[in-house]
């Protein structure tokens, strides 16, 4: 009997969490030549799809998304044409059944909405309320981290200049107290990217795709997540984008859909960019 209980416990603590991401972003001098640089991995079920959308809302501004299909779906994150950059992560470290599901639509109305930061965070009670969950946003003048409680609660860290990056549990210590969990792949996903933001004094595109890209954990506690024996989990996207201080913002993309072959590639946000609708197909 004993025995069965621990392996049951192990089986909740480790594999509870089988969906999350990860997100990090540097902003101004952390960021050679300045700008923002800001990245997505999206992991989900291995059996799920995510596609690369230009949504046209009937009114607000247009956004290329990281878009999920199926049933748990919709928009994961994006930038829109004022160059305002989304992403989320499922607060994971909370039961499912005591989070916050309301509001799933906050991203899309962000990124219809918002032009910068500061108008996500001026409001907040429009934007940042009814759903437990984790968001990391930034324009080329600032970067945000953060966190809404199961209760609503709202911590925000803002950057001008340095790093920021975020899992799937609580970070900062006025929120430790809602993590009800723990996941060992949350935990070293987080070590590794704060570890890999810090072993440079300013990143270049280049160093973020191969932050997205580590291994170093294995298959199923790395950054970049192909999914081991006991896991459906794997990441299914990379989303990295660039903002320059001057310029058009540069997005890479790599989709790793499992009946997919896996592609990797740039795009430029140019005006003619923009003129487009509909799914964007990436080209090696």
């Amino acid at each position: 009997m004993k025995r069965i209980l621990i392996f049951i416990l192990i089986y909740i603590f480790q594999y509870n969490f089988v969906f999350s991401c990860t997100l990090w972003g540097c902003i101004g001098s952390s960021v050679v030549d300045g700008g923002l640089l800001i990245a997505k991995n999206r992991d989900w079920n291995e059996n799920s799809k995510t596609t690369l959308r230009i949504i046209s809302p009937i009114k607000g501004f247009k956004y290329l998304a990281m878009y999920g299909e199926g049933k748990e779906g919709g928009v994961k994150g994006g930038i829109n044409e004022k160059g305002l950059v989304v992403f989320t992560a499922t607060a994971s470290s909370v039961k499912k059944e005591n989070r916050q599901s309301e509001g799933k639509g906050k991203v899309r109305m962000i990124l219809s909405e918002c032009r910068s930061v500061d108008d996500v965070i001026k409001n907040q009670e429009k934007y940042l309320s009814g759903r437990t969950h984790f968001l990391i946003i930034g324009d080329n003048n600032e970067l945000a981290c953060i966190e809404i409680s199961p209760d609503n609660k709202v911590h925000i860290e803002r950057k001008n200049n340095g790093t920021l990056y975020h899992t799937n549990h609580y970070l900062y210590s006025d929120f430790l107290s809602f993590n009800e969990m723990q996941s060992e792949s949350s935990l070293k996903r987080c070590n590794r990217v704060c570890n890999l933001l810090v072993s440079k004094t300013a990143m270049s595109l280049e160093d973020m795709i191969k932050i997205s890209d580590d291994k170093h954990d294995g298959m199923d506690n790395s950054i970049w997540r192909d999914g081991g024996l006991n896991s459906k989990t794997r990441t299914l996207m990379n989303m990295t984008v660039y903002i320059p201080l001057n310029g058009f913002p540069r997005v890479y993309i790599k989709s790793a859909n499992k009946w997919e072959q896996e592609k990797a590639g740039e795009l430029i946000l140019n005006n003619d960019f923009w003129n487009q609708d509909g799914t964007i197909e990436i080209k090696k």
